[in-house]
C-alpha cells in the first residue's frame, strides 16, 4: 500500500508522546466505553429515559465547566502533575463505576455523581493534554499532531462500543433467545 494513504507516525518515534498518545487513546475509548455502558446500567436499574436522559446532564456539566476551567488550570500548573492527577481520577472513578455495578448496587444516584466525576476528570485532561504536546516534541513534530486527534480517538471509541453491542447482543440472542432490548430492537 503506498505510504501516502497511511497516517504520518514520525511523531510517535518520540517516547514521551508514544506514551502520551497511548495514555489518551486508552482513555477517550475508556470514556466511550462508559458512554454506552453507563446510560444502560441506569436504564436497566430505573426503567426510565427520564433518568437516562438526567444522565446526560450529568455528564455535561461537568464537561463544560471543568473543561473551561482545566484549560485555564492547565496554563498554570505543572501539565505533568495535573496529567498525573486527573488519570488516577479517571481510574478510580471506572473502577468505582465497575465495582458499584458488578456489586449490584443498583442506586442510581450514585452512578450519576460517579458519571459527574469522571467527566469533570475527563474534562480537565483534555485540554491539559493538548497544551502538553507543544513541549514534547519538536516545532516540526508538534505541526503533525492536528488537533482533530482526539476526534478521532472519539469516533474509533464509538465504533468499538458500537461493534462491542452488536456482537453482545447477537451472542446473547444466540444462547438465550430474543433481544432483551424493549419492543425485541435489533442492533
Amino acid at each position: 500500500m503506498s505510504r501516502r494513504f497511511l497516517a504520518d507516525t514520525t511523531a510517535l518515534q518520540n517516547l514521551d508522546f508514544r506514551r502520551l498518545w497511548v495514555a489518551q487513546a486508552v482513555t477517550v475509548i475508556g470514556s466511550q466505553l462508559s458512554v454506552v455502558a453507563v446510560p444502560q446500567q441506569i436504564f436497566d436499574i430505573t426503567r426510565s429515559s427520564g433518568y437516562v436522559g438526567l444522565a446526560g446532564i450529568f455528564a455535561l456539566v461537568p464537561l463544560i465547566g471543568f473543561g473551561l476551567w482545566g484549560g485555564a488550570l492547565a496554563d498554570v500548573m505543572d501539565r505533568r502533575k495535573l496529567m498525573v492527577i486527573t488519570s488516577v481520577g479517571l481510574v478510580v472513578t471506572s473502577v468505582a463505576l465497575w465495582l458499584q455495578a458488578m456489586a449490584g448496587m443498583r442506586n442510581v444516584w450514585l452512578v450519576l455523581v460517579l458519571l459527574a466525576v469522571q467527566q469533570g476528570f475527563f474534562a480537565v485532561k483534555q485540554p491539559t493534554a493538548s497544551a502538553i504536546i507543544p513541549r514534547l516534541l519538536p516545532g516540526d513534530w508538534a505541526a503533525q499532531c492536528p488537533p482533530e486527534e482526539p476526534a478521532r480517538a472519539r469516533h474509533v471509541g464509538d465504533f468499538v462500543a458500537g461493534m462491542t453491542d452488536r456482537y453482545a447482543l447477537k451472542l446473547y440472542e444466540r444462547l438465550v433467545g430474543p433481544s432483551p432490548l424493549p419492543g425485541n430492537i435489533s442492533i
